[in-house]
C-alpha cells in the first residue's frame, strides 16, 4: 500500500503530466468561455441605407414645410434600417458601398416619436420601412416601428439617396 501511495502522490506533483494536462484543459475552457462571452456581449449592428447630407437636409426641410410638426429634441434622420443584427450571409448578400434610393411616402408622429414611411430600392426586413426623424427624451429610435403600426398619413415626399452599409 505504501508503494501505491507514493506513486499516486508523485503523479500529481507540480510537473506531472496530470497537472499539465489539467492546466491545459483549464486554459482551453477559459478561452472558449471568453469567446462565448464575447459573442454574447458583442455590439449589435445593423445594415442600412445611410442618407447623404443633402438628402438629410431635404428630408428635414420637407418635414418642416409639408408636415409642419415641430421636431422632437433628439434628431435622427440619417438612415433607413435594412436589417437589425444581420447574419454574415445577410451582409454578404448586400452590395455594400452602392447607392440606395429611398422615397418618402408618408409619415407618423406623436409626442414620443416622428418617422417617415419609405419605399426603397433595397428590401428592408422591417414591416414598415422607415427613417426615424426624431424621438423624445428617453425614447429609442426603434419606437418608430410601433408608431407606424398605429397608423400612417400618406403623403408624397422627397426621393433621397444614400450609401448601403453596416454600422453598430
Amino acid at each position: 500500500m505504501k508503494g501505491f501511495t507514493r506513486r499516486s502522490t508523485r503523479a500529481v506533483t507540480k510537473g506531472s503530466w496530470f497537472v499539465r494536462f489539467t492546466r491545459g484543459i483549464m486554459r482551453l475552457l477559459q478561452r472558449v468561455l471568453a469567446r462565448w462571452r464575447g459573442l454574447e456581449a458583442r455590439e449589435k449592428h445593423y445594415t442600412a441605407i445611410f442618407l447623404d447630407d443633402s438628402s438629410q437636409d431635404r428630408l428635414l426641410a420637407w418635414w418642416k414645410a409639408r408636415v409642419g410638426i415641430p421636431l422632437l429634441p433628439n434628431l435622427r434622420a440619417h438612415h433607413m434600417t435594412l436589417k437589425f443584427d444581420p447574419s454574415p450571409d445577410d451582409i454578404r448578400a448586400l452590395r455594400l458601398g452602392d447607392e440606395g434610393l429611398v422615397q418618402a411616402i408618408g409619415y407618423a408622429a406623436d409626442e414620443r416619436g416622428q418617422a417617415v414611411l419609405v419605399r426603397s430600392s433595397v428590401r428592408s426586413s422591417n414591416t414598415y420601412p422607415h427613417v426615424t426623424i426624431a424621438v423624445a427624451n428617453g425614447v429609442n429610435a426603434v419606437y418608430s416601428n410601433e408608431l407606424l403600426r398605429k397608423g400612417v398619413i400618406f403623403m408624397q415626399g422627397p426621393t433621397l439617396t444614400g450609401t448601403i452599409g453596416v454600422d453598430t
